[in-house]
């Protein structure tokens, strides 16, 4: 039973995600290295080894919201990006949550498009930590990603597994 419109839970998302940040800037974010000062800006999303991000149909909601107002030309780019992304990865026929990608939301200054629009709770928990201990804890996250599991089922209605950035996407622009 729908007990939220889509409109309201993304602006609880959107409250969640910056409660989440918030925390990992007091508490985490001084022991990480600035992502400003890489040498190779965006490297990290790009791993196609590393990245296996996993968001929620709302997740995937409020990234469409964001690339639907962009300037079109700039649209249909990321679109390319994402569709291209699930079939390089075979994304569509992946049997299990550790297929990875190359994140196909970074412009062409390697520079994610969504950050601090409707960046996903593991995307804000990533940065490069020299020590294993700087890390935050898994169970920050969990804690986080189960408060938007709720909001899911209370706009559509059931439990749906997290998908890849890209399958994500490319579903929700099929199925509104």
């Amino acid at each position: 039973m729908r007990t939220f419109s889509e409109t309201t839970a993304l602006g609880k998302l959107n409250v969640a995600v910056k409660r989440l940040s918030l925390e990992i800037a007091d508490g985490f974010e001084h022991n990480a290295l600035d992502c400003s000062v890489c040498d190779d800006r965006g490297k990290c999303c790009r791993d196609e080894h590393f990245v296996n991000v996993r968001i929620t149909r709302l997740e995937a909601a409020a990234i469409r919201k964001v690339i639907d107002e962009l300037p079109a030309w700039k649209a249909q780019a990321v679109q390319e990006r994402i569709e291209r992304a699930v079939v390089r990865y075979g994304l569509e026929e992946a049997e299990d949550d550790t297929a990875g990608y190359a994140c196909p939301l970074l412009d062409d200054d390697a520079r994610c498009l969504v950050h601090g629009k409707a960046k996903p709770m593991p995307c804000v928990m990533h940065a490069c930590y020299e020590k294993e201990s700087d890390l935050p804890p898994p169970e920050l996250l969990d804690l986080h990603e189960s408060s938007v599991g709720r909001l899911n089922r209370k706009v559509y209605g059931s439990d749906m597994l997290p998908l890849p950035i890209p399958l994500a996407l490319s579903r929700r622009r099929q199925r509104p």
